[in-house]
């Protein structure tokens, strides 16, 4: 293929994602390779070209990696429908200023302190688009909280339902930490704990997995209002898992 079909080619690309982790080039050295275009004498295609990176590790050094090779957006997996479409929306309608240094090539990383936002998220422009999705995943965990309320009201826990309250816990972790509740991920990770706890030492009681969906209810209808008894809900369901598989270990 000549350099002007390819120059075509990628004349009509508006929009790129990538996988942060893939064979050979990676998502990081691909979005740098992409910005460093801007040097050529010839370039081959847009180095301002919004891209989205996909990952399954959101860690604060994935984080951090993707910013500094100039990344306009950054997804952990799981992810949902809307939290894609807001990106693509953010990505390629609310572009920000594009910075060529010494050291940076990308979109601006000027951010305004916000207290309930951070990190890549404190770009003005995602506010709103990031509250709507705070929202989203909050639902999300109450409809996955009533799920658990309602599997303890069966006459017994069966193994089928055992690996969908796991599953639960699993989800609500990982949405509590993509909105940044720590209260939450410990509520799920307490479930997450007595259900290995409890499987090993005979069953489930309803009980306890009742009390953990009405926790996180709680948790929920008390985000930002008052911490204490945040605090307290946690601190009582970790007390409680404790006590009972010890008890059920000493029995």
């Amino acid at each position: 293929t000549s350099t002007a079909s390819k120059r075509a080619v990628f004349a009509g690309v508006h929009l790129v994602i990538t996988d942060f982790n893939m064979p050979g080039l990676s998502g990081i050295g691909l979005a740098q390779r992409i910005r460093q275009e801007v040097r050529s004498k010839n370039p081959r295609f847009n180095p301002s070209i919004p891209i989205i990176m996909i990952t399954s590790f959101g860690t604060k050094k994935c984080l951090i990696a993707a910013r500094d090779a100039g990344v306009d957006e950054f997804l952990a997996r799981p992810f949902t429908t809307l939290g894609v479409a807001e990106r693509i929306d953010s990505a390629v309608n609310m572009q920000r200023p594009f910075i060529v240094s010494d050291t940076y090539i990308g979109p601006c990383r000027r951010r305004k302190i916000d207290p309930i936002l951070s990190g890549l998220k404190r770009r003005e422009a995602d506010r709103i688009a990031v509250v709507h999705e705070f929202d989203f995943e909050r639902n999300l965990m109450q409809g996955d909280a009533q799920i658990l309320i309602d599997i303890a009201g069966y006459d017994a826990i069966e193994e089928t339902s055992t690996e969908a309250i796991t599953r639960i816990g699993e989800i609500t972790a990982v949405r509590a930490h993509k909105i940044r509740d720590g209260l939450l991920e410990r509520a799920a990770m307490s479930l997450l704990k007595y259900v290995s706890l409890a499987t090993a030492l005979g069953k489930l009681e309803a009980d306890m997995v009742e009390m953990h969906g009405y926790a996180v209810k709680q948790l929920l209808d008390l985000a930002g209002k008052d911490l204490n008894l945040s605090n307290q809900v946690v601190d009582s369901l970790e007390r409680a898992v404790a006590k009972r598989t010890r008890l059920r270990d000493v029995a």
